[in-house]
């Protein structure tokens, strides 16, 4: 089925990196980056959830080639739905041929979000690909805290959830978030996933 609000990505600068209270996490635990999108600014929950496991994340940093980006890289600040296609500027972790050169790493919520911080630090410009929410969506109360009724999540691999495990609908290829810092004249990416997810799917998002 894929992501109910679409897909899309979100270009601009940032105003603030923060985490979410150790001592009251919610449901998931997220770090947040307050984007300013031109005309409105953004709550980015990026979900690095360990699900209680000491290696329940799995992330990567990618060094790019801004090459294979210039579709987005010729756009300017603000959102930007995104066909879940190939050409689109789409993203898919197991089928973008820029994505393929990693390997994952896999740790607790605290170990991923220090990465993120260290890709985030000294970024000038910020492509955040995920699912767009408003007031109405998750996170409600810390987008408002942060001034911002927009936001982004779903900044994670969206698709190879095991069917039956609570997020399959949301399975499908040419859908993945993830982070992509600018710094000078190069392209760093923060990509991630969850353990439960695999690494290899049909042409539906769905586990082979």
């Amino acid at each position: 089925m894929g992501l109910k609000e679409g897909y899309g990505v979100l270009i601009g600068t940032e105003i603030a990196f923060d985490r979410d209270d150790p001592n009251h996490p919610g449901h998931y635990k997220h770090s947040h980056l307050t984007v300013d999108g031109g005309s409105a600014r953004y709550d980015c929950a990026i979900d690095t959830d360990d699900a209680g496991e000491p290696d329940g994340h799995m992330w990567s940093i990618i060094s790019l080639n801004p090459d294979d980006f210039s579709t987005v890289l010729q756009l300017t600040e603000g959102w930007y739905t995104l066909d879940q296609t190939p050409d689109s500027g789409a993203l898919d972790y197991i089928r973008s041929p820029a994505l393929q050169d990693h390997q994952w790493v896999s740790g607790s919520s605290e170990e991923a979000s220090a990465a993120l911080e260290s890709v985030i630090d000294g970024g000038e410009t910020f492509y955040v690909y995920g699912e767009p929410f408003a007031s109405h969506g998750h996170s409600t109360h810390r987008s408002a805290h942060r001034g911002s009724a927009l936001g982004v999540h779903n900044i994670h691999q969206n698709q190879g959830s095991p069917v039956g495990g609570g997020h399959d609908a949301e399975n499908g290829i040419w859908q993945d978030g993830a982070l992509i810092v600018q710094k000078d004249n190069s392209l760093v990416a923060f990509i991630n996933k969850f353990k439960s997810q695999a690494d290899s799917t049909d042409d539906d998002g769905t586990p082979n």
